[in-house]
C-alpha cells in the first residue's frame, strides 16, 4: 500500500487532539506565559519586527493574548477566516477588540480597521497541531495560512509557537506545505 500523505496526517491531527485535551490547563497557562516571553526576546534581538500577525487560541493552543500588554509598541494584527477558505489580517488594539468569527474563533469584527496586507507582516506567529524543530508545519487542515503565508515578503519571519508535546522528529508534507523559519516551544509537563 503507497504512503498517503493526507492519511498520515489525519492520524497526527487526531492524536494530537487528544494529547492537547488531555494537557492541564494549569501548565497551559504557564506554556504559555513563557511562550509569551520568548517571542518579546525574539522581537528585541529583531528590532525591526513593528508588525505582528498573532492568533487567537483555541482551547488546545498557547494563549497569546498577553502580547498585547507586552508589546505595546508593536501593531499586533490577527486573522479574520472567509469564506472560502482564505484569510485576512487586521489590526487589534486589544484583545477584548475579538469577537466569534466564521467558525467560532476570536476574530476582529466588521467594523475593524481594513486589512492590512501580508506584505506589511514583520513577523507570523503560527499556530498548527504539530512541528519538527526543521519547520515543518501541520495545521488544521484548512490551508488557509499556507495560501495566505505565500504572498507574504520574502524577509517575513515565520514563527512556529507550540507546546514541547507538539514536537514530532519528523511530519509527512506536501507540495503546498509551508515550513516555519524556526519553532518556540514551551514545556508541557
Amino acid at each position: 500500500m503507497d504512503f498517503d500523505p493526507k492519511l498520515e496526517k489525519n492520524r497526527i491531527r487526531r492524536a494530537m487532539r487528544e494529547a492537547l485535551k488531555a494537557f492541564p490547563s494549569d501548565l497551559k497557562a504557564q506554556a504559555s506565559q513563557q511562550l509569551c516571553q520568548q517571542i518579546v526576546q525574539f522581537t528585541q534581538k529583531h528590532p525591526n519586527i513593528r508588525t505582528i500577525a498573532s492568533f487567537a487560541a483555541l482551547p488546545m493552543e498557547p494563549d497569546l493574548s498577553a502580547l498585547h500588554q507586552l508589546l505595546p509598541h508593536h501593531h499586533l494584527v490577527y486573522p479574520k477566516s472567509l469564506p472560502g477558505g482564505s484569510m485576512t489580517f487586521h489590526r487589534v488594539a486589544a484583545f477584548s477588540d475579538l469577537s466569534p468569527g466564521l467558525f467560532g474563533i476570536l476574530e476582529p469584527t466588521d467594523s475593524s480597521p481594513h486589512a492590512t496586507p501580508p506584505q506589511e507582516i514583520d513577523l507570523f506567529l503560527c499556530p498548527a497541531y504539530a512541528y519538527t524543530h526543521s519547520g515543518q508545519r501541520l495545521g488544521k487542515g484548512g490551508g488557509y495560512y499556507d495560501r495566505l503565508l505565500e504572498n507574504r515578503r520574502d524577509d517575513a519571519f515565520l514563527l512556529g509557537i507550540c507546546y514541547e508535546l507538539q514536537l514530532h522528529n519528523s511530519l509527512p508534507v506536501e507540495p503546498h506545505d509551508i515550513e516555519v523559519h524556526s519553532v518556540l516551544s514551551a514545556p508541557s509537563s
